[in-house]
């Protein structure tokens, strides 16, 4: 784990051979520096290059020390510690995932289990209304199941639709889902993984920090007005995509407007 402190002190006392950058594992900017650095003492003898090449060390030299010392902590572990954040963030959900699965592994529902291999079965062969429904179906009598939820995530990716996705894998990731590397490499989220506010989203730990934007609680509704109104919103764009068939739909939305009275 690189420390500010340490490259902001490399930089003011060895800057300019460039032993912040080595610090931080920028070999080639390094080695830049620590070559214009030589190359100075060797020309130190020729008045016309020695400035030049003087000034160009310095300035560098001043700027990055600059930069480093006002450089916000959560900046710095961003740019120079993601590797050991994101290695961490694995560790710990990998260590506390085992915990929580221990239970559901338990599970032994005939109807839930049907519904899960089935929605499953139908995503790998791309018969997205089918996943959708079959998954719906499953989370409903199991919530906390984090498979599910990640599924769900991929089926919606798949449909472009981001945020119900980013619900979705919130909810994988806080139920247990320890499998990180998926979330990076499985094919069905590359469409999320694109989206500009998947990074973000990644980088709070894949947690939705956004009450307001209740369009991804369609799963898991709550009992206030504007959230039931954004509910019938994205039925209506679920149906309009040919996710709904007309009898789900009306059942939806008469649910959805029974809360309302």
């Amino acid at each position: 784990m690189r420390k500010k402190s340490v490259a902001v002190l490399l930089a003011l006392l060895f800057g300019w051979m460039g032993a912040h950058r080595f610090y931080l594992g920028q070999r080639v900017l390094g080695l830049i520096m620590m070559s214009l650095c030589l190359i100075g003492i060797w020309q130190a003898s020729v008045p016309v290059y020695f400035p030049i090449v003087l000034v160009s060390i310095g300035l560098w030299w001043i700027l990055d020390f600059l930069l480093f010392l006002t450089m916000p902590v959560a900046e710095f572990d961003r740019k120079y510690n993601a590797e050991f954040v994101d290695r961490g963030q694995k560790r710990k959900w990998r260590r506390t995932a085992g915990k929580r699965s221990k239970k559901k592994s338990m599970r032994v529902d005939p109807e839930f289990q049907r519904l899960k291999e089935q929605g499953i079965n139908a995503l790998k062969e791309y018969e997205l209304q089918q996943a959708l429904h079959a998954l719906k179906e499953a989370v409903r009598l199991y919530a906390d199941d984090e498979e599910i939820h990640f599924h769900l995530a991929c089926v919606y990716s798949l449909l472009e639709m981001p945020y119900p996705a980013m619900y979705h894998l919130a909810q994988a990731v806080s139920f247990g889902f320890a499998d990180l590397d998926q979330i990076e490499t499985h094919e069905a989220l590359a469409f999320l993984r694109t989206h500009p506010d998947f990074r973000a989203f990644q980088q709070r730990g894949y947690r939705y920090e956004d009450p307001q934007d209740t369009s991804l609680q369609l799963e898991a509704p709550s009992d206030d007005g504007p959230n039931l109104l954004a509910q019938l919103k994205v039925l209506q764009d679920l149906r309009q995509r040919g996710l709904l068939t007309k009898e789900e739909y009306e059942q939806e939305r008469a649910r959805i407007e029974l809360k309302r009275t």
